[in-house]
């Protein structure tokens, strides 16, 4: 089996432990390495994403196909270097009982519009 299986594969950035990660992009020079901590969010300590790493994962992805799912300044730096995202999502499964965050759909209405702005302003030839 070759790495072109996994061609059809998305991936996924974020989830509960997105809170806890650090993008090292734009100034951010301090990139620390996410260990095990027993009082950490589900048992780990906050953790970086290095820029040398997400261009390694990139040129992976891109090499086999693969599709990333997706905040600004990582948005901003995936544009300038022409990687190839397939979408973006919004959030967490705020209506999944595993979540403590919990906001109405007036507010999350909102948010998919200002992201949807976002998404505009960053690629000129989106659709819809």
């Amino acid at each position: 089996m070759t790495a072109s299986a996994f061609n059809l594969l998305r991936i996924r950035l974020g989830g509960s432990l997105e809170y806890q990660i650090i993008y090292q992009f734009e100034k951010q020079k301090h990139c620390p390495t996410m260990k095990k901590k027993d009082n950490g969010l589900f048992g780990f300590s906050v953790g970086c994403l290095p820029r040398k790493r997400w261009d390694e994962m990139n040129h992976f992805f891109n090499k086999i196909g693969v599709k990333l799912n997706n905040t600004i300044n990582l948005m901003k730096y995936t544009i300038s270097k022409e990687y190839n995202i397939d979408s973006y999502e919004l959030g967490n499964e705020l209506c999944s009982e595993g979540v403590s965050a919990r906001i109405d759909s007036f507010q999350y209405a909102k948010d998919i519009t200002k992201l949807r702005h976002i998404v505009d302003s960053l690629y000129h030839n989106t659709r819809i």
